[in-house]
């Protein structure tokens, strides 16, 4: 998988939000920038393939993917979560390794 594939699976994964809100270009911006310090931090290492980089890349833009399962009320609260609302976020890594294991992009 090469970067313009995975930019088109990411544009895919996005196309549905409302880019209009703050929240939602927030969080796209967060996942670009996350993807690019992994490409960086792959890159300065010297070790890896480029096939292994794009690999990096896409752990960096997908790496929240399981907040998706998580209630906007707990991931927008503007101040701090209660230990409850915190379990409930805590959550959200269990929810991605869902997502990606029934996702065709990932394999």
């Amino acid at each position: 998988m090469n970067s313009s594939r995975l930019m088109k699976y990411f544009e895919q994964y996005v196309k549905n939000y409302d880019m209009n809100n703050i929240n939602v270009k927030v969080k796209y911006f967060h996942c670009l920038k996350m993807m690019e310090l992994c490409r960086d931090i792959a890159t300065s290492l010297n070790v890896f393939s480029d096939e292994e980089i794009v690999i990096c890349e896409l752990i960096g833009l997908f790496h929240d993917i399981g907040k998706i399962g998580i209630s906007d009320t707990i991931l927008l609260k503007p101040g701090k979560l209660t230990d409850e609302e915190y379990s409930e976020l805590k959550k959200h890594p269990a929810i991605g390794k869902q997502i990606v294991a029934n996702s065709t992009i990932f394999r």
